[in-house]
């Protein structure tokens, strides 16, 4: 039996752990053994994941943050250690870095995937880590990059590989285009997703449409400072900020549209959710280019300039007033679910295994 080894700081609702939750499940299907190895001591697990796969949490925490850094990357070694034959799998960047450290010495076949813009990965240190990034990645077996923009900011590695996120085969269809006027938006409530620019945008359409109602999907750091935000402004009571769930299929399928207001993303597992149920999508054409590998504008979506809020009120105020345009939108968008299917992605996963 293969083993595979994830190596992730918790699975904390985001894109990352979603990719994993899918990735490792299908494994298991496919009758390997599959090690979630769990780096921060506060971990938490929010998506529904296999029984059969082996969970293992660090208990340890260092005494200041080098120790730490330290106590981290012994614990992956003593994971590589316990199961010697596993593939490691590790898909956030810093922890990307301490596996590959952790792996030096041993015959480990290591895979780091970057999950966002590679720009913005290190906000302390930004030179020194992207050098250091440079320089180790070229060291493991291979770099998993979503887009071909993304792999595009290192140079010289040979070692790449693009594959992009898997849809889950069990995703609802949209059939229904006669819905309430409620858009959804779906992420982490942190900067990255500029929330603050599609609350104003929602509050210039409702000047026009004060029916509309948009509800946030999610939690994070930034939630209070938008919160109030939100209620500085006209319309506060039509932006509804619903916490994170577990049943967004449920609330895509009864949504007006999907949007998604990010200054940069890696593939956004949300647009591809909402595209392939059937959702018409409006997303900002961001760095690192997932939005426009799988949105044709105004062919099965709409794109918008990053930042622009006026054009983002434009998007939204155009679905309004075209409303026939949406259940084209939503068809044309639902072709995606033979590109990206988990079992055809799991299969490319599986050839990096080998």
């Amino acid at each position: 039996m293969k083993s595979i080894v994830v190596i992730m700081p918790s699975m904390i609702g985001g894109g990352s752990e979603r990719v994993l939750s899918v990735l490792m499940n299908s494994l298991i299907k496919k009758k390997y053994q599959v090690v979630l190895a769990l780096i921060k001591k506060d971990a938490v697990i929010e998506y529904n994941l296999d029984k059969k796969i082996i969970v293992e949490k660090n208990e340890k925490i260092g005494k200041n943050k080098i120790h730490n850094i330290w106590l981290e990357i012994t614990y992956i070694r003593h994971i590589m250690n316990k199961y010697a034959t596993a593939t490691c799998i590790s898909f956030i960047s810093m922890y990307n870095l301490y596996t590959i450290i952790a792996s030096i010495g041993r015959r480990v076949n290591v895979i780091v995937s970057e999950r966002c813009d590679p720009k913005r990965s290190f906000k302390k240190y930004k030179n020194t880590m992207d050098k250091l990034r440079q320089i180790l990645y070229k060291k493991a077996n291979y770099v998993v990059f979503q887009t071909k923009e993304a792999s595009e900011y290192f140079e010289g590695l040979k070692n790449t590989r693009i594959i992009p996120n898997p849809l889950a085969n069990d995703l609802p269809e949209k059939y229904n285009y006669d819905d309430e006027k409620i858009f959804v938006a779906i992420g982490r409530l942190e900067e990255q997703k500029n929330y603050k620019m599609l609350i104003q945008a929602m509050n210039i359409v409702c000047d026009k449409f004060p029916e509309v109602k948009l509800k946030i999907y999610g939690k994070g750091i930034k939630e209070e400072e938008l919160r109030a935000y939100t209620n500085s402004l006209k319309y506060s009571e039509q932006i509804i900020f619903e916490g994170f769930t577990d049943e967004i299929h449920s609330e895509l399928l009864s949504a007006y549209a999907y949007i998604s207001s990010s200054d940069y993303e890696g593939i956004s597992n949300a647009m591809l959710e909402a595209l392939a149920i059937g959702v018409p999508c409006i997303c900002t054409d961001c760095p690192v280019g997932g939005a426009r590998e799988f949105i044709e504008d105004h062919v099965n979506g709409i794109l918008v300039k990053v930042g622009d809020t006026q054009g983002m009120a434009n998007a939204i105020i155009e679905l309004l007033e075209y409303p026939n345009n949406r259940e084209c939108y939503g068809n044309k968008g639902k072709l995606i679910r033979k590109k990206i299917n988990v079992d055809k992605i799991v299969s490319i996963w599986e050839t990096l295994f080998e």
